[in-house]
């Protein structure tokens, strides 16, 4: 296709390849069996400029219809392929994904059923709702302290010095407090001034070189907290959590399955309890029925031997 200047209006040039669909969206031509490869005609270039726009629209809107219809769930569930269907999971629903559940219900008064698309889900009230309370107190909590008298000098390693100096609010996070006296000697320059309290356990040492490993493994900008607090943690948030046997209105039902969209692993709870399982795809019952019917259907033409 090729354009050329005039006066009053565009005109352009076609090859046979544009003839077709020229005739079929903006006008018919007149055209002999002797039609040379290149015509001139008269043509509106807006209307030719829409028309690709409305199909790059189209276009786009297919591949995302394709695209939720991808959300296809092959894992079977039992015990031993657990982490097969959290990866599932966490490739396939995205955390905007839980906004668009449906609540279809509550089951047994334990449990939670959702619809995304074609998809019900089952959701673990209890589990869940203890999961998010966990996060929050993950994120949000400071431990209580309890302050030394006197600063206590521990020697670290030069190494483990800069661990400790280069996350102090991590430490603190956990009950930690430490002096630093930067004009100090490698391996002196911190004095630890306040651990963390509570009832029935009792932190040291041991624990800051737990936590500096901890901060050393874990992806930057990660909640870090000591196994004994992550505990504690977990104990609190079950208490406070929604129970089995709470009946629940449809407003309690879509604010946990809403905040497992805010979780960082909303796939189970802090004991290992599963939080939510993919039930089944209701786009497939008819096939399936059919196919029942089918089978049924062969069994009674061909009975077994010896009926």
């Amino acid at each position: 296709m090729q354009l050329s200047d005039s006066s009053d209006e565009e005109v352009v040039q076609f090859t046979d390849g544009d003839t077709e669909m020229m005739q079929k969206h903006f006008f018919q031509l007149d055209t002999e069996e002797d039609e040379r490869e290149a015509i001139t005609m008269q043509f509106d270039m807006k209307q030719y400029i829409k028309l690709l726009e409305r199909r790059k629209k189209e276009k786009a809107e297919r591949e995302q219809k394709k695209q939720k219809q991808k959300q296809v769930f092959r894992t079977k569930m039992n015990a031993s392929t657990t982490q097969e269907i959290e990866r599932e999971l966490s490739n396939t629903i995205k955390k905007e994904h839980f906004l668009e559940m449906k609540i279809i219900g509550q089951f047994n008064l334990g449990f939670i059923i959702t619809k995304l698309g074609d998809n019900l889900f089952i959701v673990d009230q209890h589990a869940t709702d203890e999961k998010y309370n966990y996060e929050q107190l993950q994120q949000k909590t400071k431990l209580q302290i309890q302050k030394l008298l006197k600063p206590m000098t521990i020697e670290f390693s030069s190494a483990d010095e800069m661990v400790i100096m280069d996350n102090l609010e991590i430490f603190r996070m956990n009950g930690f407090d430490f002096e630093i006296d930067e004009n100090a000697e490698a391996t002196k320059r911190i004095k630890m001034t306040a651990y963390p309290f509570s009832q029935g356990a009792e932190f040291g040492v041991r624990d800051v070189q737990e936590l500096i490993f901890m901060i050393r493994e874990s992806p930057e900008g990660m909640v870090v907290r000591l196994a004994r607090v992550s505990q504690v943690f977990a104990s609190r948030a079950c208490r406070k959590s929604v129970m089995i046997g709470d009946k629940l209105n449809k407003e309690k039902m879509q604010q946990i399955i809403k905040h497992m969209g805010t979780m960082t692993n909303p796939w189970s709870c802090p004991h290992g309890r599963p939080t939510i399982r993919h039930l089944v795809d209701m786009s497939l019952l008819p096939a399936l029925a059919q196919k029942k019917t089918q089978q049924k259907q062969k069994q009674d033409f061909y009975p077994p031997v010896g009926m």
